[in-house]
């Protein structure tokens, strides 16, 4: 059942000609609880420029360490041989889900100077990528990537040998909405 819409509240909607959520997405809202025939509308685009700045912050957390660094500060090690942060700029980000928060982004991580590898269902788009391709392609985008931004939406089946493949050298950022 959606957050907002509780059992007890499904037979007040008989009347319902029109429902308009405050969110993205419709993943979680329970169709067949609806009266037929009721159009359903989210707010399409509302979180594109928040998500894609989280995805932003999220890979720069991870290639600087960030998390591990601060805990070592915080215990008083500081170690200036460790392995350094991950340089970004130069790398190849692969953004699997091409949708409006995966172009956000990748405008974001091209202009730190990133390559921008993408996966889009229709294998196809306007923005300025170095590479676009469907889901019959992410073997080879896999193995090109510095970075993994995976915003497929919760229907997409991704093959299973996909998602244990991730390499030592790059940060693997899963940033999809879940379903319930």
């Amino acid at each position: 059942m959606a957050r907002e819409l509780t059992p007890a509240e499904v037979p007040l909607l008989k009347r319902v000609r029109f429902i308009q959520l405050l969110h993205a997405g419709v993943d979680h809202i329970p169709f067949s609880l609806l009266p037929e025939g009721v159009p359903v509308a989210c707010s399409r685009g509302k979180g594109t420029t928040p998500m894609s700045e989280h995805i932003v912050g999220m890979a720069l957390a991870c290639s600087r360490r960030l998390l591990v660094e601060d805990r070592n500060m915080r215990e008083g090690q500081f170690n200036m041989y460790a392995a350094g942060p991950r340089i970004l700029a130069g790398g190849t980000c692969a953004i699997l889900g091409f949708g409006g928060v995966g172009r956000a982004a990748a405008r974001i991580f091209r202009a730190m100077g990133m390559r921008i590898h993408a996966i889009h269902r229709s294998d196809e788009t306007d923005e300025q990528v170095d590479f676009i391709g469907a889901l019959a392609d992410l073997d080879a985008v896999l193995r090109e990537a510095d970075l993994i931004s995976s915003a497929f939406a919760p229907r997409t089946r991704v093959p299973s040998r996909h998602c244990d493949a991730a390499g030592h050298k790059r940060s693997d950022l899963c940033t999809a909405r879940s379903t319930p």
